[in-house]
């Protein structure tokens, strides 16, 4: 108990140290990136230079330029995210990749300080991941497990990113961990806390959002929520969609770099003279729509233009996060329907479903509806708000569901041959292999011993089940004692064996034996090699369950203590 008790103080206090160094790193990114993005539009302003000289699209063609010589440099095969973050908080240890994942923090600092349309927050929420899993495998004084380190560090990114300390626990515990346990939620609420109080007293951040918001009665805007949820919903799967085809573009030119990141500049830079609010974060811009300042027909072309700019930026290799562009459609879609419902002759507060809108879609592409509600919450300090952002946020993640999945980040795991949705157990069987827990108790013979041997060898060992291999110890094929009762002894066993038995690879999971052994029936299945089918040893159903119970138990403790 003595024991228990020290090492839970000591992760409180070290939680409490994460905040401390996530609240840092959180504020030198935002505020870093943001000062060099507004200096390639402002910083020329009182110099004589030619009008035709267009700094931002300088700033942007200095950020690919940079991007294409840092990924030469670290020759990496992809940038890391968030999604590696929510894959290693579902692992008995972390496999977070910490080189890949500071290069992919400095390569997003570049994409939005260059003035990229991609988001910080993405990345910001992998870096507390990589922060964390630092602190798990650095310390061997406490009995916390990864994913209570690895929620430590992405609840204090969105404390400190978003000035939203309840938001940071929520987000942690629905999107990355996807459990709550009494063991995670104290030092989990500390790194939070404590990232947020140093934001507010060291660092002198602007709000996101600038204007007060006045109260809004809740039923009569109902109907319109659903309605409205719809169309977010939409939006989002629309968004997502896009993301993964442009990305899967983008893989066709791995081979040529420069080529793809010339591509996503030469975009942004077209799309950036035709609607310069595409660009960069757009918070100016949804501060904009927030009072009404754009017409129907430009708020079209800018939700248009932020999906197709954000898509080919990071399918093309400007990383980035998708967190930022998924608030600025939200918000760009509410501005619509707002107008819409204004020509049919509702008129609604100008801010209403704006904000209404970048809670929905950044819940479906992200994953984490009661984190928005909150984060909507903390940020406008409207309760009124808040419930107004849940009715159309439970409508909007209902029809993204349904068309494309739970979120992005699942989607990008889910192509990589990872799916979460089995949970805990089942991924964690996904990565043992059936050599971890093969046995070598089985009965083997040659393919030129009799029956009469086979019988006697099986009757000593106890065995209903055999197997024949050749001089080579090629797997042959297996029999069984029921099938031999009624043969001539002097026959040879091979002329028994069943040659396309049920069988497993060495290299296979756990989880496809528990798949297999569905419709098995008998004592064991062999193992065999496949290139040369050799027989490595036998699985039985006893070896399968004893595995799911480790699994499961494992699993249990993460989630229930």
């Amino acid at each position: 108990m003595i024991s228990l008790g020290l090492s839970s103080f000591i992760t409180v206090l070290l939680s409490a140290v994460v905040g401390v160094l996530m609240a840092v790193l959180a504020n030198i990114f935002v505020t870093g990136s943001k000062s060099i993005a507004s200096f390639w539009d402002d910083g020329f302003n009182g110099l004589n230079v030619s009008p035709l000289l267009d700094f931002t699209l300088l700033g942007l063609a200095l950020a690919a330029l940079i991007i294409f010589m840092l990924r030469r440099w670290f020759k990496f095969d992809r940038v890391h995210g968030p999604a590696d973050s929510i894959y290693a908080a579902h692992l008995t240890e972390s496999n977070i990749n910490l080189r890949s994942g500071f290069q992919s923090s400095l390569i997003a600092f570049v994409s939005v300080s260059g003035g990229a349309p991609v988001g910080q927050y993405g990345p910001l929420v992998h870096l507390g991941g990589v922060v964390g899993s630092i602190f798990n495998r650095s310390l061997t004084l406490t009995k916390a497990s990864s994913d209570v380190w690895i929620g430590c560090g992405v609840a204090a990114a969105i404390a400190a990113g978003f000035q939203a300390p309840i938001a940071g626990v929520v987000f942690a515990h629905e999107a990355v961990l996807r459990h709550l346990s009494f063991r995670a939620i104290t030092p989990i609420c500390v790194a939070s806390i404590t990232s947020y109080a140093l934001t507010k007293n060291w660092f002198n951040l602007d709000p996101i959002f600038y204007m007060e918001f006045p109260s809004v009665e809740l039923l009569w805007s109902i109907p319109i929520l659903i309605i409205s949820g719809s169309i977010f919903g939409l939006v989002a799967v629309i968004f997502m969609k896009s993301l993964f085809w442009f990305g899967a573009l983008g893989k066709t030119m791995e081979h040529n770099l420069f080529v793809s990141l010339f591509l996503a500049f030469a975009a942004c830079a077209l799309i950036g003279t035709i609607s310069p609010e595409v660009l960069g974060l757009g918070s100016e811009t949804i501060n904009a729509i927030f009072i009404g300042g754009y017409t129907l027909g430009s708020l079209l072309v800018i939700l248009t233009l932020k999906i197709i700019a954000s898509s080919m930026s990071i399918g093309f290799g400007m990383y980035g996060g998708v967190f930022s562009p998924a608030l600025f459609l939200g918000a760009s879609t509410g501005g619509c329907l707002t107008k819409l419902f204004g020509a049919l002759g509702v008129v609604l507060p100008s801010h209403l479903l704006p904000v209404a809108g970048m809670a929905s879609v950044a819940a479906c592409v992200v994953g984490a509806p009661l984190s928005m509600v909150i984060i909507v919450l903390e940020l406008t300090l409207s309760y009124e708000l808040a419930v107004i952002a849940m009715v159309s946020t439970a409508v909007s993640i209902q029809v993204a569901s349904l068309w494309f999945g739970h979120s992005f980040f699942d989607e990008q795991l889910t192509k990589r041959g990872i799916n979460l949705s089995g949970g805990r157990t089942a991924l964690q069987l996904s990565h043992m292999r059936v050599e971890e827990i093969l046995t070598q108790d089985y009965v083997c013979f040659s393919s030129s011993d009799t029956v009469g041997y086979g019988l006697r060898e099986l009757k000593n060992n106890l065995r209903s089940e055999g197997y024949c291999v050749d001089k080579g110890l090629n797997f042959v094929g297996k029999f069984r004692v029921i099938d031999l009762l009624d043969a001539n002894k002097k026959m040879r066993l091979v002329d028994f064996c069943l040659r396309e038995p049920i069988t497993l690879s060495a290299n296979d999971s756990v989880l496809d034996a528990v798949n297999i052994a569905k419709s098995f029936v008998g004592d064991s299945m062999p193992v065999l090699c496949r290139e040369k089918k050799r027989l490595l040893g036998v699985v039985s159903e006893g070896d399968i369950f004893k595995a799911y119970i480790k699994a499961q138990n494992q699993a249990s403790k993460v989630e229930h203590v």
